[in-house]
């Protein structure tokens, strides 16, 4: 997933100058965020290219959806969403902002339906290999507990929450979520091939702790081919599995 532009079934992604490229994180993302509850206000945290967002956007467009917003400390990958957004189905209710979630304070309280947010992860000592990459990848520039408390500031009241994360991460995050009220409520381990080890956790927060769902999602069946898991997620966005 590493071309200049990715093409999906009813969008394309332009990122020649973004930190973070289309990756398997983002299209599992967004293709596993809960929108059973029809979120009306979106927000996409580290948006990079606007790859979740414009997922969101589409597995929405029967909903009377009024923004969804994606938010990001990367200059140009910011510009980057922007074009990817105006040139999408969907361009009249998405919107970048180039700012970091910890001062990002919407117009008149407003608060999200859903928050979803790939974040980075690796921590100091975790060699990136340019500038750009650094930034969508080390924890130093969004760590867990200021995610954590953006959310929490800008969630709804039956608001949710979906992330992606390592094991250990995403362990990490449900137990810091936890002493801020955000509760796990929905839980993914996600496996590379049949007898590997967890490689992510597609997780889910919500305000209220008393639901929750757990199941597993494998990528591969076998060497470069998709299991019926990932492709019954991703139908609508590939062109090709």
């Amino acid at each position: 997933m590493g071309l200049p532009y990715f093409q999906f079934k009813r969008f394309g992604i332009e990122q020649r100058t973004v930190a973070q490229r289309v990756g398997t994180d983002g299209v599992l993302l967004g293709a596993w965020a809960s929108v059973v509850h029809r979120p009306k206000r979106i927000l996409d945290i580290g948006t990079g290219t606007g790859l979740i967002a414009l997922f969101v956007a589409q597995r929405t467009e029967q909903f009377q959806v009024k923004k969804i917003v994606g938010v990001d400390i990367h200059q140009p990958s910011i510009r980057c969403a922007v074009c990817n957004f105006q040139a999408s189905p969907w361009a009249a209710h998405l919107s970048a902002e180039h700012v970091a979630i910890q001062n990002y304070y919407p117009k008149e309280f407003e608060q999200f339906d859903l928050i979803v947010s790939n974040p980075p992860f690796f921590t100091a000592g975790v060699p990136a290999p340019n500038d750009e990459r650094r930034v969508g990848r080390m924890a130093e520039y969004l760590n867990p507990e200021a995610l954590v408390k953006a959310v929490r500031r800008l969630i709804s009241y039956s608001g949710v929450f979906c992330t992606i994360l390592p094991p250990i991460e995403g362990q990490r995050l449900c137990e810091l979520a936890a002493c801020h009220g955000l509760y796990c409520t929905r839980f993914a381990a996600v496996f590379s091939r049949p007898g590997k080890p967890v490689e992510r956790l597609l997780l889910q927060f919500e305000t209220a702790p008393f639901a929750f769902e757990r199941s597993e999602i494998t990528i591969y069946d076998a060497p470069g081919h998709y299991s019926d898991a990932f492709k019954a997620i991703t139908h609508a966005f590939y062109v090709q599995h």
